[in-house]
């Protein structure tokens, strides 16, 4: 068995749309952040989710935020590289890392038709041992067809359909824990390198000064994943794909990568 790849930020919850919520979690809504438009289409960053920092059960209560924005956007170039950016202070952030190029919508828009997501608040609900035993496995490649079927259960989708091979993983909304990627164990790090490099035929922005740490490279760990798949009405561009969200908790940082098979 490989040694665990991730850095865990909080332990895991699935994001649900029923029942009491009691925090302001919520899933969508307008983005109306001070440096949150798009760098490169210069449009309004998408808001996939809002996770609220009082949450005790996230242990996110030094946050420089009430509600942790996460930003991203899928309608140009930004989402073929890594794009970073940090929590300043109650609707504000800083954009450090993104990459400038084509500013062509249109499969996104055909796909979702909208410059923003319908807001819906959501519970979080904690993961069982059991369920991050799954998962965990899952990334190791070791999953058997009945502990898919459970999963699926869990996360109240139709059993995987299988004529044989590996079993799929039926993807999910999660909160913090060592959620499954499609990618496998993808990991990202806090970069403080200012200036411009090539990154292919585009040009990768970096900026920002100097960070609450010295470490130029400190890992990051994964503080969400989102996807279609939660709510037959949830639309997030992301319905055979994966938006991962990672957390430098040092200072903040949020690094936003979409991930598809």
């Amino acid at each position: 068995m490989r040694s665990d790849p991730f850095r865990q930020i909080c332990p895991g919850h699935l994001v649900r749309y029923d029942g009491d919520m009691p925090f302001r979690h919520a899933v969508g809504g307008t983005n109306d952040l001070l440096g949150a438009e798009c760098e490169n289409c210069r449009k309004p960053l998408l808001l996939y989710m809002m996770i609220d920092a009082s949450d005790s059960r996230l242990g996110l209560h030094d946050s420089p935020a009430e509600l942790i924005p996460l930003l991203y956007c899928p309608r140009c170039a930004l989402q073929w590289h890594e794009f970073s950016y940090r929590v300043i202070s109650n609707g504000t952030i800083e954009q450090l890392e993104f990459l400038v190029g084509h500013t062509d919508a249109a499969s996104f828009y055909k796909e979702v038709n909208s410059d923003v997501f319908i807001r819906r608040s959501v519970r979080l609900e904690p993961t069982t041992p059991r369920f991050d035993a799954i998962q965990l496995r899952a990334m190791e490649g070791e999953i058997t067809l009945a502990e898919a079927t459970e999963y699926a259960a869990v996360l109240r989708q139709p059993p995987p359909d299988l004529p044989g091979g590996y079993p799929p993983m039926q993807l999910a909304s999660q909160v913090g824990g060592r959620p499954y990627l499609m990618q496998g164990s993808a990991q990202s790090w806090c970069s403080w390198h200012q200036g411009t490099r090539e990154a292919g035929a585009l040009d990768l922005i970096h900026r920002g000064g100097a960070r609450p740490h010295a470490s130029k490279h400190t890992k990051m760990g994964v503080l969400a994943v989102l996807t279609d798949n939660d709510h037959p009405e949830v639309r997030l561009g992301a319905s055979s794909a994966q938006v991962v969200f990672y957390l430098c908790r040092q200072c903040y940082c949020i690094s936003a990568r979409y991930m598809v098979d």
